[in-house]
Parts: C-alpha cells; structure tokens; sequence
C-alpha cells in the first residue's frame, strides 16, 4: 500500500517535475538563419514556471514544455508569425537548438539555429 501511494504521488508531480527543469527568468535568444549562419536577430524573453513564455523586446508569446534535456516551444509574434523550435539543454544557463518562424500564407518561412542564454532570476516586463 505504501509502495502504491509513492507511486501515485510520484505520478502526480510529474509535471511540476518537468517544467521545472527549465530555469524561469529572463533569457537573451541569439538566432542565426541555418542556411548561411547570418546573424538574424537577438531578442528578449522571459521564461515563467506556469509553462508560458512572453517576450521582453519584442512582443510575442507562447507556450513550453520538457522532456529530457529537450524544451519543446511554440508561440505568436505581433507581426503574425507563427514561431516553433527545440531546445537542448548545454548547462543550466545555454542552451542551443533550432527555430522556425513562417506565416500562415507561405509567403515566408524562416529556418533559424539558437542560442540561448541566462541573463537572470527575474523578468524583464512584456515588449
């Protein structure tokens, strides 16, 4: 009975577990087009624990999840970009990866690779 109960608890922090392997607060996102290793742009963006992100100079918003070393993204710019990418956990303060950013027409989509750095505990406020 008791080995049964620790599971059920177990099971039901799970997802606090999850989330809270990605350290909230405020994060510098470096991007650079994959094609040609230009650089693309440096933004903004605050990690909150509830699983949301918003950005902090340019506005823009969305949602995160873990599994593993992997953080998994997706979210909204202002200008109607839909943006999507994973992340690899490097260390608690890197992490690098790959993002998309298109529009909904066609008329753009945007191959990036990522470099993400922890700059604090707190959040700037939202773009």
């Amino acid at each position: 009975m008791k080995l049964s109960k620790n599971i059920l608890l177990l099971a039901s922090l799970l997802p606090t577990i999850a989330n809270a392997a990605f350290p909230s607060g405020q994060w510098t996102a470096s991007s650079y087009i994959l094609s040609t290793g230009a650089a693309y742009s440096t933004v903004g963006i605050c990690i909150k624990p509830d699983g949301s992100w918003y950005g902090t100079s340019v506005p823009s918003s969305g949602h995160w999840v873990t599994k593993g070393d992997n953080i998994y993204l997706n979210g909204n710019l202002s200008t109607g970009y839909n943006e999507s990418g994973v992340l690899i956990r490097i260390n608690s303060s890197l992490l690098t990866g790959h993002w998309q950013e298109w529009l909904d027409d066609g008329s753009a989509n945007i191959y990036l690779t990522e470099k993400w750095s922890s700059k604090s505990a707190s959040c700037l406020p939202a773009a």
